[in-house]
């Protein structure tokens, strides 16, 4: 098969992102993480991403498998991120005699994710009660492992063989506030 083009485009679509809170919520302590196939999360700036439409394209060359992500956002009309990487498999463009293999695909790497259509996924910490008329801070009981986000914990119940001043140091820890993924 002859190539005719050495270079292919691929759009991988378009991503709208709503807003959750329609205020500052929506940005402060927010990740935005963008899973794309055949190649490592990305994180974008939350300004570009909630509220705003996410565009993907891949730019391939066929011939070296140097692939060039394009992300652009509706919140500037251009490109907001470009990475390039290699994606491909070894495939050899000429075999002499004597199994010497020349022009081949050698530095191409294929990261094999799962991941068929890309998604952004967003990370937020909600810091405040929203239906209390002043957003007063979430207080709540429980174990610890049920919680995500920063927690600030008081009143802390170490159930520990620690020393004293090993359980000191965890209680102040998560007294200061600790994140928990």
């Amino acid at each position: 098969i002859e190539i005719l083009d050495d270079e292919l485009t691929i759009g991988l679509g378009e991503i709208e992102v709503p807003k959750t809170f329609n205020n500052s919520y929506d940005y402060l302590n927010t990740e935005c993480i963008l899973h794309l196939p055949f190649n490592n999360s990305i994180k974008l700036e939350p300004h570009y991403v909630i509220g705003e439409t996410i565009y993907i394209e891949y730019i391939i060359d066929l011939y070296s498998g140097e692939t060039t992500l394009n992300v652009a956002s509706s919140f500037t009309g251009t490109i907001i991120q470009s990475v390039n990487f290699m994606v491909g498999r070894m495939i050899p463009f000429i075999t002499k005699i004597g199994g010497n293999q020349y022009n081949s695909l050698s530095d191409a790497k294929e990261v094999r994710n799962g991941i068929v259509t890309p998604f952004i996924e967003i990370v937020r910490n909600k810091p405040y009660q929203m239906n209390e008329p002043f957003n007063t801070m979430i207080s709540e009981t429980g174990v610890l492992g049920d919680f995500m986000g920063f927690v600030e914990v008081e009143n802390v119940l170490l159930n520990t063989t620690a020393t004293l001043n090993e359980k000191n140091s965890i209680s102040n820890l998560l007294k200061s506030g600790v994140y928990i993924k």
